[in-house]
């Protein structure tokens, strides 16, 4: 599954990057993406209970 996710997510990012390179250009285009990629900082795992929680307890 995560596999399949990975590849429709790089199909579906390239035909929306491309729209958005011809319609308002690069500039544009790499600032987007980058605000992208600095969102996705402040997803982080839902801890379920202590046992699986232990494991991440060192990165925070």
């Amino acid at each position: 599954m995560p596999f399949l996710l990975l590849a429709l997510g790089q199909v579906i990012g390239s035909i929306i990057a491309g729209t958005i390179s011809e319609a308002i250009g690069y500039p544009f285009l790499f600032i987007f993406s980058a605000l992208i990629g600095y969102l996705t900082i402040f997803i982080w795992p839902k801890e379920k209970n202590e046992q699986e929680a232990e494991p991440l307890r060192g990165l925070q």
